[in-house]
């Protein structure tokens, strides 16, 4: 909920400009002091009416109660999916990044200025749309974030302390600190679901375009290397994530109850043996972190492994079929893996 510490500087957002906003200046001044020192919490600003804890809990509690009523209405778990999205809908922020600059035989110093300039317009375009485009996606996030917590947080304050020491401290901290964290990036990733077809197809398109029948070679090597792989890594990771959570929920636990005890633990100097067995709690939890850290630096090496295979793949079967190569066509296709790669991931 709303911490309280009470902020003082107002959110310079609500009288930005136009400019302002669109070159994110409003937040200069904030960048301007952590330049010279570190940031305090004074010299954060109050966050904007739509972002505060009190005004997205109370229209998700309404309506998820409405859910809930619905649900029963039509004999059916209620879902909290249909409660977000009449609360927060989903933006569609379409970005067109086609940005490919090949050079004619015929062309002149004209046409190749003209190209490099739109070449620069263009990314010019997309870097204001991907930063502002990111900078509401990620807020989206916080909202639905700040919400779901808001819910937690009032549905523990009703709990009978029986019913909560049943469900235990441990839980509900890894779901405020670990579950409820991925809000703040779903938003992000999951605009990948929709676009991801026209990416395909649109790359497939032009890549056919380029060399031929060479690119199924590149696609199907792409697909028999990243298929298996992300089965094997997302099921090694969901076990791994349980581990954490369930290594998480004993430490909190335990440090819970040695809170509640402490008097009694300081009465008998029992403090090195509680702190043994915190510190062996912690170790095997550091343990299973440590592992899922080794199995995320192996996924993004793989993702830069695989692009350069197919990339190799492709222009290996192009050389076969008796064609030459062309620097542009190189760093075209280059580009083109690279954003299938990035659906594939």
């Amino acid at each position: 909920m709303d911490t309280p510490f009470k902020l003082k500087h107002e959110n310079p957002k609500k009288k930005a400009n136009c400019f302002s906003k669109l070159f994110f200046m409003w937040a200069a001044p904030l960048f301007y002091t952590g330049t010279k020192r570190l940031l305090r919490l004074e010299d954060l600003f109050k966050p904007l009416d739509p972002c505060k804890s009190k005004y997205i809990g109370d229209n998700l509690e309404q309506s998820w109660l409405s859910e809930v009523a619905k649900a029963k209405e039509n004999n059916r778990p209620p879902s909290l999916l249909k409660a977000l999205n009449r609360v927060s809908p989903q933006p569609l922020v379409l970005s067109w990044l086609i940005a490919q600059f090949q050079e004619g035989t015929d062309s002149n110093t004209t046409t190749m200025f003209s190209a490099a300039s739109i070449l620069i317009l263009v990314s010019t375009v997309v870097i204001f749309i991907m930063h502002h485009s990111n900078c509401n996606v990620m807020l989206m996030g916080m909202k639905l974030r700040v919400g779901v917590s808001s819910l937690i947080n009032r549905k523990v304050l009703k709990l009978s302390t029986k019913v909560l020491d049943e469900a235990g401290a441990g839980k509900v901290v890894n779901l405020l600190s670990n579950d409820c964290q991925r809000f703040d990036l779903i938003c992000y990733y999951l605009h990948y679901l929709w676009i991801m077809p026209f990416q395909i197809i649109l790359v497939t398109y032009f890549l056919w375009d380029a060399v031929g029948i060479s690119c199924l070679a590149g696609i199907l090597s792409l697909l028999l290397l990243t298929v298996p792989l992300q089965a094997m890594l997302g099921r090694n990771a969901s076990a791994l994530r349980l581990k954490i959570a369930e290594r998480s929920d004993e430490r909190v636990k335990l440090m819970n109850q040695i809170i509640s005890g402490i008097q009694v633990i300081k009465m008998y100097a029992w403090e090195k043996p509680f702190e043994l067995l915190i510190e062996t709690l912690r170790g095997k939890e550091i343990s299973v972190v440590t592992k899922a850290s080794y199995l995320r630096g192996f996924y993004l090496s793989c993702m830069v492994f695989i692009e350069r295979t197919t990339l190799c793949v492709t222009l290996v079967c192009f050389v076969l079929l008796g064609n030459g190569l062309q620097a542009n066509i190189v760093f075209s296709m280059a580009q083109f893996f690279n954003i299938l790669q990035g659906c594939a991931f």
